[in-house]
């Protein structure tokens, strides 16, 4: 009896790790940014960069030469 009841906390740890995994995707961020005839998928993590990053990414990958 002691050991199913092991057994149904470790599946539930196993849930609860799978659903934090879950929880960690959902907190990045992926923004469209639409650079000329170009629409370039930039990873913002948790979105706490401003606006001028996300410029300065965006151009970077669409003219890596600059």
């Amino acid at each position: 009896m002691a050991d199913r009841a092991k057994e149904e906390v470790l599946e539930d740890d196993e849930d609860q790790e799978e659903e934090d995994v879950a929880v960690e995707r959902l907190d990045s961020w992926f923004l469209y940014v639409h650079v000329r005839e170009k629409t370039i998928t930039v990873s913002c993590g948790d979105a706490s960069q401003r606006i001028k990053w996300l410029a300065h990414v965006a151009i970077g990958i669409f003219h890596p030469n600059i």
